[in-house]
């Protein structure tokens, strides 16, 4: 190779490195109008974000469906009847004969198979015993008897207590196995088996709830298991995680009514002022509280043997659910949460103190806003449990989580799905009834929204007490005109939720109506009930708005009966008054 060989002209370099320089450039020039592209994507996504999040619910709504694959469960969540509907569907009665098979306006229907209900109890008050004179005994109730103690395997009980567990037990669908004195039972998810150990402690029973790795703890068993107890003759209350002292599990514990041998202190819990008969239990800490099960039941054998007096039985306090006219309840007790100012709004959130008190939001508090009304008027299906937290209720989707349908129990409910957008249903044809709960499901950009109809005025239109964005972005709660059957263009559901997208929009993607199971039957209709333990006629007959003598006419017995059996089915004709809810 000469020398001349590849050698470059001073001038061709310089002109060379010049267009190498100026790719250089152009490349540069290039990435760098890229990352400010990206850039600004991410900034406008961000902003779309925390613009999104201003709205109320929207943290449901980042993953949405139009689809019913809607998850109903939580590993041990309810089974419940979900109907889905185009339109009008038509209402499901207990008992009866599923009516939407033929059903034009009806798309399609299935019923969830049977499995575990995570909060399947639903407690009613064990009052009123006592009407115009007359004593009506609990079903269930059964007089205890005396004999030789019984022992186990390091245990010993007098065979009055352990007479009483066992038709408790018996009560509570479940057998007792006397050599571990374990509760046993079957849960209904892979033939699985639930063992409830019990230990006693100075003639008390305390009933440990939970199972399988220790933190399986039985929310779901403890209204009627505490419900059976009762009836069977025991004082009983639910201690949860930490409530006796910090580390102390979960447990049931039931004080036999009547046993003399008792340490004075155990009897004191039942009879003094603070005490079972009173409506109230102690903490580990001495201080009472009010019971949380819905009351003392009485059966007619502690009456005559003075364990409680019969003018007593008159003034027994009612806790629980409410009889008669809830929906009145209901009502006064959402109005209570209406807020009128920011502030006002900001401190609501954080009393209901969903994420701990101290860092809620308005715009996300629906669900738990919903829980907090239903809780206070007493509409809750339960007494203990994850329903009992407000914070079940937040960030709920039930096609992402299963809450909040996973959370009530699967025989007192209907739930219905309707992929019609809530801006072009017909509410006239099939309207909404107090008390029913709704989630709206969103659309794309929307948020999803829960809410409970907290009223139905004399004209049919409809009103829920709710966190409303307002237009400057800040957040109320408001009594919300949903619609107006007098008025199709009238109401929420037509104006500030479906048609002003600046403000958000919900309910797009269709909705969810939970109802509880004749709530909205016209007058007269007849329902199928099972009797559960401590259910007494009077007290059957104001939960579904109806009569002792119109059940037992139905039921064609006689009118001198006071007493209905655990288990069996009656007919009870509902909304008697000739309101519907």
């Amino acid at each position: 190779m000469s020398d001349n060989q590849d050698r470059v002209h001073p001038d061709q370099v310089n002109t060379t490195m010049q267009g190498e320089g100026g790719r250089r450039l152009v490349l540069t020039i290039s990435v760098v109008l890229i990352l400010v592209h990206f850039m600004g994507l991410l900034l406008a996504a961000v902003f779309g974000i925390f613009f999104l999040l201003s709205k109320p619910g929207v943290a449901e709504a980042l993953v949405q469906t139009t689809e019913f694959d809607r998850w109903i469960g939580d590993g041990q969540g309810v089974s419940l009847r979900a109907v889905f509907v185009d339109e009008a569907p038509l209402q499901l009665v207990q008992g009866e004969t599923d009516p939407f098979e033929d059903s034009e306006n009806v798309l399609s229907a299935v019923e969830v198979m049977p499995i575990e209900s995570a909060y399947a109890s639903m407690v009613e008050p064990m009052q009123p015993y006592l009407t115009s004179g007359v004593f009506y005994n609990p079903a269930g109730c059964l007089r205890p008897e005396d004999g030789a103690d019984v022992e186990g395997n390091g245990w010993s009980l007098s065979q009055r207590t352990y007479g009483m567990l066992a038709h408790a037990v018996d009560l509570f669908d479940a057998v007792l196995d006397p050599g571990t004195l374990t509760i046993v039972y079957a849960n209904g998810v892979n033939n699985g088996i639930i063992r409830l150990p019990i230990r006693v402690e100075d003639g008390a029973l305390v009933i440990q709830m939970i199972s399988g790795n220790g933190f399986d703890t039985r929310y779901q068993e403890v209204d009627p298991l505490i419900r059976s107890l009762r009836v069977a003759g025991f004082a009983a209350w639910f201690w949860d995680w930490d409530e006796q002292y910090l580390g102390s599990e979960p447990v049931i514990h039931a004080i036999p009514i009547g046993d003399e041998s008792l340490p004075d202190d155990l009897i004191s819990a039942i009879e003094n002022n603070i005490g079972y008969f009173n409506g109230y239990y102690l903490q580990a800490d001495g201080q009472p509280v009010l019971d949380p099960h819905g009351g003392p039941i009485v059966c007619q054998w502690m009456i005559d043997d003075d364990l409680v007096g019969a003018d007593q039985v008159a003034n027994l306090p009612r806790i629980g659910t409410p009889l008669g006219d809830w929906q009145t309840l209901l009502q006064q007790v959402a109005s209570g949460f209406i807020t009128e100012t920011r502030k006002e709004t900001n401190r609501l959130a954080r009393e209901i103190g969903f994420l701990g008190g101290t860092v809620e939001d308005p715009s996300n508090m629906c669900g738990p806003l919903t829980a907090a009304i239903l809780g206070e008027a007493g509409l809750l299906p339960s007494s203990v449990g994850p329903i009992r937290d407000p914070k079940s209720f937040w960030l709920a989707n039930p096609a992402v989580n299963g809450r909040p349908w996973s959370l009530f129990p699967l025989d007192d409910y209907v739930l219905y799905n309707f992929e019609t957008s809530l801006s072009v249903f017909s509410f006239t044809d099939w309207p909404l009834c107090t008390g029913d709960i709704l989630f709206t499901y969103a659309g794309i950009g929307e948020y999803s929204h829960v809410f409970v109809v907290t009223e139905i005025d004399d004209a049919g239109r409809a009103y829920s007490v709710t966190n409303q964005i307002q237009p400057d972005g800040s957040f109320l709660v408001e009594r919300v005109l949903l619609y107006d059957p007098n008025d199709l263009d009238a109401g929420a559901f037509r104006n500030e939720w479906t048609n002003e997208p600046a403000r958000g929009r919900t309910g797009l993607g269709g909705f969810d109506v939970l109802r509880r199971i004749s709530s909205c039957l016209v007058e007269g209709s007849v329902i199928e009930y099972t009797v559960r333990p401590g259910d007494t006629l009077p007290v059957i007959a104001a939960t579904f708005r109806s009569s002792v003598s119109a059940i037992l006419t139905a039921n064609n017995l006689a009118q001198e009966t006071t007493m209905l059996e655990a288990g069996t089915s009656v007919r009870v004709p509902v909304n008697l008054d000739g309101m519907t809810p």
